[in-house]
């Protein structure tokens, strides 16, 4: 019955998610491919070769110009960049030209080479591990507004540049070195501002003072994924997940691939720090050095249910996932100099019961450390109380939401003790009451969870109506392929709870989207009447989780491209790798194939229905 549930998933991702071309974005459009990749393939040609011709040998200039980028990297890391830019006293022909001559010139200067006679020779042969990558930016366009923020609003992050003229003077960010810098539109024409030496004040003043113009530009982005590979043309700093793409075998490999990349996160030295905070891309940097505990046994809560509820893991390897999901658990139990201590954090101490639970330590370690530390956390969240009027005010909603299902872990932890359980049953519905229905999602997937683990089997769920209406919220705000249009369709399946031409998905969506994909699976939640209809809509949402995992093309950039791969990113034009948000990617595409393997064959999809 579950193969048919999973044959419905594949059928149910084609039809949803069949992408269509809406035509590009209104206003003056960029070089176009052809042109574009002639220029490439003399920019790349001119690197091998170390050095451009003192004049090009024809005009490889695409028509609507208004600047050039091109960046050179060795092994991850930055080594020259040019740009030439229109009226801003540069030559206003030969632009690519120009823009590699510089790039290479600034490069060589980088190169771990010893200058001599055979530094030509040496750096030719380096010049084959070189990735190229070219930006060429169309007519420039006006931007209003007498602030940062409201200029930047009528800017595609990561598919537009921005520049600022003042008099003859124009300086400009491309996309490129917003993603570097991992910056959004609005500081980015900071960055061009200081270009310019002009003074850190709002855009209002600078205009008034100084006559400055901000602008935005698109821009045709190429670059190589590798040394020596294709080049590759980019859409906001990466390429779209197709809806073909999106498998059943894709969800399972991209589960894999999140997993092997929490894996990497791991603390490599003998102190007991458990993972690595947020990842760089760019930079290869964390920040923070060492995540904090809640998200570090959230993590592990993620690896656990992976491990013991994915039916295309083989044992070897769900046993070994175990086994580093309990590491890190155990190593929260360990506070070392300088760290926070879990079990002082109510929501951090919630999060590891429930990830304890689920790895099957509690109660079951014979290590004396953990079973103290276990302990001052059961104490912890069993003694504060989850109405507003005795929570702590610095603890957000979702943490209350972590303690009851903490709560409701403990229960189940003790089958016998019917007081344990109705006080957890208690304090569920407590939350529920506390939180307003329109911010439910906000508490999800831990409430959600919370109440099932309460619920009597085949009993009806107490919060079925605030469910169901969460979850209608949710895709009444999801973006569809019409609302997305051409340049936007990377963003479709994203959810949006507010509407406005400032809000764009990110990964905040994948909180209400884990519990929604526990919810197909449980048909007191999802009635097979209406199976196929949430099948769908959720696999829309799927193909928008695999559009944020950090793949080949989206880390051609990156400083250390095997410890980002496969990350979950904050958003599609977002540089960073938060760890509960991969943990969150994991979990949501661990319960949408275990929910399709436990129900049975869905009516087809209406031809034509979204």
């Amino acid at each position: 019955m579950w193969r048919s549930g999973i044959a419905a998933l594949i059928v149910v991702i084609g039809v949803a998610l069949c992408p269509h071309s809406a035509g590009a974005q209104a206003g003056l459009a960029p070089p176009g491919p052809e042109p574009s990749m002639q220029a490439f393939r003399a920019v790349e040609a001119w690197v091998r070769a170390w050095g451009v011709a003192p004049i090009p040998p024809q005009d490889l200039d695409p028509e609507r110009l208004s600047g050039v980028a091109v960046t050179l990297r060795l092994d991850g890391v930055r080594l020259g960049r040019g740009v030439v830019l229109a009226d801003a006293g540069d030559v206003e022909r030969d632009f690519v030209h120009t823009a590699t001559s510089r790039a290479i010139r600034e490069a060589d200067l980088e190169l771990p080479l010893p200058f001599g006679p055979e530094r030509v020779t040496e750096a030719r042969r380096l010049a084959e591990r070189i990735t190229v990558e070219l930006e060429l930016g169309g007519p420039v366009i006006p931007l209003l507004g007498d602030t940062f923020e409201v200029a930047s609003l009528d800017v595609a992050p990561q598919h537009d540049g921005v520049a600022i003229r003042s008099g003859r003077r124009l300086a400009a960010t491309f996309p490129s070195e917003q993603r570097s810098r991992n910056i959004g539109p609005g500081r980015a024409l900071g960055v061009a501002i200081g270009k310019l030496d002009l003074p850190p004040i709002e855009l209002g003043a600078l205009r008034e003072a100084r006559g400055v113009t901000p602008y935005r530009f698109r821009v045709t982005h190429i670059a190589q994924t590798s040394p020596g590979g294709p080049a590759v043309f980019l859409h906001r700093g990466g390429t779209v997940v197709a809806a073909p793409e999106v498998s059943v075998e894709r969800l399972r490999e991209a589960a894999d691939e999140i997993v092997d990349h929490l894996l990497t996160r791991r603390w490599p030295g003998e102190e007991r720090h458990g993972l690595f905070g947020t990842h760089q891309i760019a930079t290869g940097l964390h920040e923070p050095l060492i995540a904090e505990p809640r998200e570090q046994a959230v993590t592990a809560y993620a690896l656990a249910r992976y491990a013991g509820s994915a039916s295309w893991v083989e044992d070897q390897r769900g046993a070994a996932v175990l086994i580093e999901a309990r590491r890190i658990l155990e190593d929260l139990a360990v506070v070392e100099p300088e760290e926070s201590d879990p079990a002082a954090d109510v929501s951090a101490a919630a999060a590891w019961i429930v990830a304890a639970g689920e790895a099957g330590l509690l109660g079951t370690t014979s290590d004396g450390e953990v079973s103290d530390f276990a302990e001052r956390c059961e104490r912890l969240v069993t003694d504060v109380g989850l109405s507003i009027d005795e929570w702590p005010s610095d603890v957000p909603r979702d943490g209350r939401a972590l303690v009851a299902l903490a709560r409701a872990e403990l229960a189940r932890a003790s089958p016998g003790d019917a007081d344990r359980l109705d006080r957890a049953r208690d304090g569920v519905r407590t939350v529920f009451r506390e939180i307003e229905p329109g911010a439910l999602a906000g508490a999800m997937p831990w409430l959600g969870l919370a109440e099932l683990a309460v619920a009597d089997p085949g009993a009806p769920i107490p919060s079925f109506v605030a469910m169901l209406r969460m979850r209608e919220l949710m895709w009444r705000f999801q973006i569809t392929e019409a609302e997305a249009g051409f340049d936007d369709r990377d963003l479709v399946g994203g959810i949006v709870f507010t509407r406005g031409r400032s809000v764009l998905p990110s990964a905040q969506g994948l909180r209400p989207l884990a519990f929604v994909a526990v919810m197909l699976g449980d048909e007191r939640l999802t009635e097979p009447q209406s199976y196929t209809s949430e099948l769908a809509a959720l696999s829309r949402a799927l193909r928008f989780v695999v559009q944020l995992q950090a793949r080949e093309a989206e880390l051609h950039h990156a400083r250390h491209r095997n410890r980002a791969a496969g990350g979950i990113r904050l958003s599609p034009w977002s540089q960073t790798l938060p760890l509960e948000a991969s943990a969150l990617g994991l979990l949501t595409i661990t319960e949408t194939l275990k929910s399709a393997e436990s129900r049975g064959r869905p009516r087809p999809v209406p031809v034509g229905r979204e």
